[in-house]
């Protein structure tokens, strides 16, 4: 973000202003979605995909039987999804069997 916001700057004078600042954080975001997010995405099983799918309609962590629940799974088939996601840095446990997005902005990308 730091980068973008210093290129917008340094086209402007070394004056942010709201303007200047939006699209900085927009290019961040670009950024980081095809270099992150896409890269990230790119080698995942389609179960995978869906297990992230099921997450990212929720808010906030999930709990490992709501998952269950929408992919129509047992606890031991969404246990192996969830660590090897887990293993990838796609996700992170987030308390008692609860799951959150380890990567910023994955969550909005999955939803669009």
């Amino acid at each position: 973000m730091g980068y973008y916001l210093w290129l917008e700057a340094d086209k402007a004078g070394w004056k942010l202003d709201q303007s200047r600042v939006q699209r900085g954080i927009a290019a961040a975001q670009r950024r980081n979605t095809l270099v992150v997010v896409e890269s990230a995405l790119s080698d995942i099983w389609d179960r995978d995909r869906e297990f992230l799918d099921a997450m990212a309609a929720q808010e906030g962590p999930s709990a490992a039987g709501q998952i269950g629940a929408i992919l129509k799974a047992k606890p031991n088939v969404i246990s192996k999804y969830r660590n090897r996601l887990i293993a990838a840095g796609l996700i992170e446990s987030a308390g008692y069997r609860k799951v959150d997005f380890a990567i910023p902005e994955l969550r909005q990308y999955l939803r669009e």
